[in-house]
C-alpha cells in the first residue's frame, strides 16, 4: 500500500520582510485570548523639528539652528506586531526552547 502524504508548500507574500528585533515586548490581549508581540528597534531620538532663521535677504543658514525640539533620549520604533493565540504562543515557546537547546 502506498504511503499517504500531506504536503505544505511554503510561499512568501509580496509583503514579506525580515525585521530587526533587538527589542521584543508585548503581553496578553485585552480579552485574554492571545498574546501581542511587538518587534522593535531602539535608537537615539530624532528631533521633532529644527528651526533656522531667514535673514533679511531671504537666505537660510542651515549651519545655525534657532531652535530644536527633541523629546526623550531614546525612541523605540515598532517594526511590526504579531498576534498569537494562546495555543500558538505555547507552541512557539516550545519551538524556541528546542532551538536554543540544540
Amino acid at each position: 500500500m502506498a504511503e499517504k502524504k500531506f504536503t505544505i508548500v511554503f510561499k512568501r507574500s509580496p509583503d514579506y520582510r525580515v525585521y530587526a528585533a533587538p527589542v521584543i515586548y508585548g503581553g496578553p490581549t485585552p480579552d485574554g485570548r492571545g498574546i501581542l508581540i511587538n518587534l522593535c528597534v531602539d535608537h537615539a531620538a530624532f528631533p521633532s523639528y529644527v528651526e533656522h532663521r531667514i535673514d533679511e535677504k531671504g537666505h537660510v543658514n542651515l549651519q545655525e539652528i534657532d531652535s530644536i525640539a527633541q523629546v526623550g533620549n531614546v525612541e523605540r520604533e515598532i517594526q511590526a506586531g504579531i498576534f498569537l493565540s494562546i495555543d500558538e504562543a505555547q507552541r512557539t515557546v516550545r519551538w524556541l526552547q528546542d532551538l536554543l537547546t540544540k
